[in-house]
């Protein structure tokens, strides 16, 4: 089963451990601005994609990552797909 979700404050940590590009600050910003979004493959997290706007009113995708084991199946795709969609609304 495949969930693909917005990120909440629970996902914080996880995201953290997996992603030092940004600084935590930045993290919880994003994420209560609802521009993080996971998949859970499965039951387990599989990776995630975050996006910010240009010229403060243009979404654009600046990180679609993916565990190892999870890459090559399509699954991007599908983030990519929901992401449009999301941003379409």
């Amino acid at each position: 089963m495949i969930e693909i979700r917005y990120a909440t404050m629970a996902d914080k940590e996880m995201l953290l451990s997996r992603d030092s590009h940004i600084k935590e600050n930045i993290w919880e910003e994003s994420i209560k601005s609802n521009r993080e979004i996971i998949m859970i493959v499965d039951g387990v997290f599989a990776g995630w994609l975050r996006w910010n706007l240009f010229w403060d009113e243009i979404p654009f995708m600046n990180m679609l990552y993916f565990l190892e084991e999870y890459r090559g199946k399509g699954y991007g795709t599908q983030m990519v797909k929901f992401w449009e969609n999301e941003m379409l609304n």
